[in-house]
């Protein structure tokens, strides 16, 4: 190979391009540009083909890392249907599963309703409504027309309206049964329990005999958690019907309540003995077996 030889742009000496520096004056060289071509397309190829790998590869890894749709999840019965997950459910069949019993404490009973209560003469419609709103309006203080509104508004579904003309149909007939009775039950209805053990205690004193009105205001008592009175009560709705199953389940999930186990469990077996198909019957018998292990 023939060296090449270059000019000192500083003082001028005539010098070999292999050099960096001019061996006369000490100045860095300038390469020519047909010396350093070579070199300089070397590296710009290099360069070149550094940067179409690095675009190449930029270019795999965003498509391999695109967010693709997760599949849908198929979950395997336990028995290994693989379509399980996929197959409609059984109609009722979450129902089905809250109602079998568990062994906790029964829900509470459901209130009575007293033979002795008359039901209005009118319909429960809108037309019904319109004629005693009426009547009220030329009469604010007719009892009955209050009375009659406050269950045909109840028979509507319209619960929460329907206490404040029963409500003044008490009021209005403080020594009556019927109206206390008949808000006791609509206070009940919209869980408003200390209203409804207030209009149950006054149609206690009132008719004093009535086993509902009894049970019902033992059930009031109970849903405002004090089991104690509730107790009280339903026992003497039993000595005014000693055939009725619903206080002896009172009775027996209040004193569950009150942690009293041994009690409870005689209660539960007294509601067994007169409701064996009754329909709290089988959650009293796991609840038994919880509370006796038996």
């Amino acid at each position: 190979m023939t060296d090449t030889a270059i000019i000192c742009h500083s003082c001028g000496a005539k010098v070999r391009d292999t050099n960096a520096r001019c061996p006369r004056c000490r100045a860095f060289l300038a390469k020519s540009p047909e010396t350093v071509a070579p070199s300089s397309n070397l590296v710009r190829n290099v360069t070149l083909g550094i940067l179409g790998v690095a675009v190449v590869s930029t270019a795999a890894i965003l498509w391999n890392t695109r967010e693709e749709p997760e599949p849908p999840q198929v979950v395997a019965a336990a028995g290994g249907d693989p379509l399980a997950g996929r197959r409609p459910a059984e109609p009722g069949g979450s129902a089905a599963a809250a109602a079998l019993p568990t062994g906790e404490i029964p829900p509470d009973p459901a209130f009575a309703r007293s033979s002795r209560l008359v039901d209005s003469p009118d319909r429960g419609d809108e037309a019904a409504l319109e004629r005693l709103r009426a009547a009220i309006a030329q009469n604010p203080q007719d009892a009955a027309a209050l009375a009659d509104a406050g269950r045909v508004l109840q028979t509507l579904g319209r619960l929460r309206e329907a206490l404040q003309p029963l409500k003044q149909a008490m009021e209005l007939q403080p020594d009556q049964w019927a109206p206390a009775f008949a808000y006791g039950l609509a206070a009940a209805r919209t869980d408003e329990w200390s209203e409804a053990v207030g209009a149950f205690e006054r149609a206690r004193r009132l008719t004093p005999g009535d086993a509902p009105t009894s049970y019902d205001l033992a059930l009031a008592r109970q849903k405002r958690r004090d089991y104690a009175a509730a107790i009280d009560e339903y026992n003497a709705a039993i000595g005014l019907d000693s055939a009725a199953a619903a206080p002896r389940l009172g009775v027996a999930i209040s004193l569950d309540r009150l942690g009293r186990a041994s009690e409870a469990a005689d209660a539960y077996r007294d509601y067994v003995r007169l409701a064996p198909a009754g329909p709290d019957a089988d959650r009293v018998r796991a609840r038994l077996k919880r509370l006796t292990g038996s």
